[in-house]
């Protein structure tokens, strides 16, 4: 029915939106906060498709276009990036981390402009059916080859797992705590098997120094510059990686 219809569609855009705002506003983010706008995010598109397969309604003659032209914009996005992340393509006068190695993965954005040429020519000979399995398809092996095959890239960059191997935390028979002074990654717990401690000021960062047994502390390194000479026990700086993720360069003290 017409009105239960509407009614549902109501509801889903509700669904979606609060949590998409509500957590957008969040000053705290992490991926899995907008979980749960997923489902009502995939029936409003499988509704959307599945009228548009059968006709059963009529839409501006611009969707179809602006669609194709979102994939492509997708694709090309997808190769330049790429290739400009790793170093392969530069731009002048832009200062940037770059990622060497991740550039090999650029034609990984053929697929959706693959998928594009694919929808095109399949709609033109009315083939509404086709058209919809083309891009389905094309996305999913597009962002599946792309999590895939750029992920191990990334691994050299991970400062939380660099840290933990520097300092050799991974010990469960040591006794040791971690601490983070204005810096804090969720993986540094997963890596070092280990509760990390945030502190929020030089003073608890001192006094969490000068414990009696051995100790971590995870600081951004222009922080450290201003702490260290307010340290009275003998530190040693383990060593500095670089975190993407916070664009700041993390500096590993222990006491011992």
């Amino acid at each position: 029915e017409p009105r239960r219809e509407r009614e549902a569609t109501r509801f889903l855009l509700c669904w979606f939106g609060t949590y998409l705002v509500f957590f957008s506003l969040a000053a705290t983010k992490l991926p899995n906060y907008v979980l749960p706008v997923y489902p009502a995010l995939a029936i409003l598109t499988a509704r959307f498709l599945d009228s548009w397969r059968t006709r059963e309604r009529t839409y501006p003659r611009w969707i179809m276009p602006a669609a194709w032209s979102g994939l492509t914009v997708v694709g090309t996005a997808a190769i330049l990036g790429l290739l400009i992340v790793g170093g392969a393509v530069t731009l002048p006068s832009v200062k940037m981390r770059l990622f060497p190695g991740i550039e090999k993965w650029a034609f990984l954005g053929v697929i959706p402009l693959a998928a594009t040429a694919l929808g095109i020519w399949l709609q033109t000979r009315g083939r509404r059916d086709g058209v919809i399995a083309s891009v389905t398809a094309g996305s999913l092996v597009f962002v599946g080859s792309l999590a895939a095959c750029t992920a191990s890239e990334f691994d050299p960059y991970k400062a939380p797992k660099l840290l933990v191997d520097d300092g050799a935390m991974l010990r469960p028979d040591e006794e040791a705590r971690i601490g983070s002074l204005y810096y804090f990654q969720p993986s540094v717990v997963f890596y070092s098997q280990r509760e990390v401690k945030k502190l929020e000021t030089f003073e608890e960062a001192i006094d969490f120094l000068a414990m009696p047994y051995r100790v971590f502390l995870l600081v951004p390194e222009s922080t450290w510059s201003e702490l260290s000479p307010r340290v009275t026990v003998p530190v040693r700086l383990l060593g500095t990686r670089y975190d993407f993720l916070k664009n700041c360069n993390v500096a590993l003290l222990t006491n011992r």
